[in-house]
C-alpha cells in the first residue's frame, strides 16, 4: 500500500466518522427531516458535477 492509499483511506475514515457525529449533533438542532434534506442537498451539490 502506498502512502497515497493510506492517506485516502484515512480521509475516508475521517469523513465517515464525522458524518455520525454531525448527525448526532445536528438532529437536536434541525430535527430529523431538515437534517436529511440538508445532507441530501449537500451530497447532490458534490455529486452533480
Amino acid at each position: 500500500m502506498s502512502r497515497r492509499d493510506l492517506l485516502e483511506l484515512f480521509a475516508l475514515g475521517a469523513l465517515w466518522g464525522d458524518s455520525f457525529l454531525f448527525m448526532r449533533l445536528g438532529a437536536a438542532d434541525f430535527g430529523p427531516l431538515a437534517l436529511v434534506f440538508r445532507r441530501v442537498s449537500g451530497a447532490t451539490l458534490v455529486l452533480l458535477p
